[in-house]
């Protein structure tokens, strides 16, 4: 196991998923198995291994090492963004692998457009071989920036994103992932389900990470003081990495729709996230008047009610909650 506070997390999750003993006796294919998402459905299956010998089999791919094993599990180091196979019998299928920071997509466009098409294909075609099940992490970036109206966003609104965005590789090969996971649906009825997931956050987002969170740790820890890009006003709704979880699993073994959406309910301002973290680090922080990040969304808030109403989904970890676990997390390593 990762940590104490992971464990923590996934004993807490298992409690609260009636549906664990569908998890039993499966074998799943989880890529991207080193993410966050990926790493925590890793720990995951494996302490439902241990408390109830569930002979649950994973196989995990990364494209590195990963950073500690199940020795039960298989593990496999391969970059999806180049031509590859999978021979092995499955039952479900996690396509969780990805350039997920911005920085990453935007230095890897053309790797980010194989990883969200050509090798969703390639895992389509096993589940198609293998009569599996595939869920495809997504994005709320395909919603682009949606009018005041259409906030909170529903699964049914088309989005407005631009194909000469800067973060259009990732942006537009996410809506081609969901595209082919409709045709093999209706071509060959498979059963695909796409997660659009929104900031996913939690213990293994590292104060290494680019992205607001680790980049505001990372000040606040080494610098004692966090500088906004910007005056902080922009809105983002995070979700828990076990919220999202709960919503993930059950999106694959209960799920009756294509597409769901992923996220929190509590929205705070990137403002609001510097004054929490620089307090929990006892440093400073200031506002900028510089415009930010280019082509970002100024409000990210998901309508998750689809979701919750059809799984029965009521609780959601408090931000200052997850964020001081997170920040705790980064103390112990």
């Amino acid at each position: 196991m990762n940590s104490t506070i992971i464990r923590e997390d996934c004993i807490k999750l298992i409690n609260n998923f009636n549906e664990v003993n569908k998890l039993f006796n499966k074998t799943y294919l989880i890529t991207g198995s080193n993410g966050l998402v990926g790493n925590y459905l890793v720990n995951l299956f494996s302490l439902v291994n241990h408390l109830y010998k569930a002979k649950i089999k994973v196989y995990c791919i990364s494209k590195h090492a990963p950073v500690w094993k199940d020795d039960r599990f298989v593990y496999i180091t391969q970059d999806l963004s180049h031509h590859f196979t999978f021979k092995y019998p499955v039952d479900y299928i996690l396509h969780c692998a990805c350039y997920g920071r911005p920085k990453k997509f935007l230095e890897n466009e053309l790797e980010t457009i194989s990883l969200n098409i050509n090798a969703t294909k390639t895992l389509l075609d096993t589940a198609r071989t293998n009569k599996a099940k595939l869920v495809f992490l997504s994005t709320s970036e395909i919603y682009g920036n949606p009018p005041p109206e259409e906030i909170p966003t529903k699964e049914s609104y088309p989005g407005n994103s631009l194909t000469s965005s800067s973060r259009a590789a990732y942006v537009e090969s996410k809506r081609l992932g969901e595209a082919l996971c409709y045709i093999y649906n209706r071509k060959y009825d498979i059963g695909s389900r796409v997660a659009r997931m929104a900031l996913v956050y939690g213990p293994g987002i590292t104060i290494h990470d680019e992205r607001v969170m680790g980049n505001f740790m990372k000040n606040a820890s080494v610098y004692k003081h966090i500088k906004l890009m910007d005056a902080g006003k922009g809105l983002r709704t995070y979700c828990y990495i076990t919220d999202a979880l709960n919503m993930l699993l059950k999106i694959m073994v209960l799920g009756k729709d294509v597409i769901y959406n992923v996220g929190g309910t509590e929205t705070v301002s990137i403002y609001k996230m510097a004054q929490l973290v620089a307090s929990y680090y006892g440093a400073t922080y200031e506002a900028s008047s510089a415009s930010g990040l280019k082509d970002a969304p100024d409000i990210v808030k998901l309508d998750v009610s689809k979701a919750c109403n059809e799984f029965g989904i009521h609780t959601f970890t408090p931000f200052k909650e997850g964020l001081k676990r997170t920040m705790d997390w980064n103390a112990n390593r």
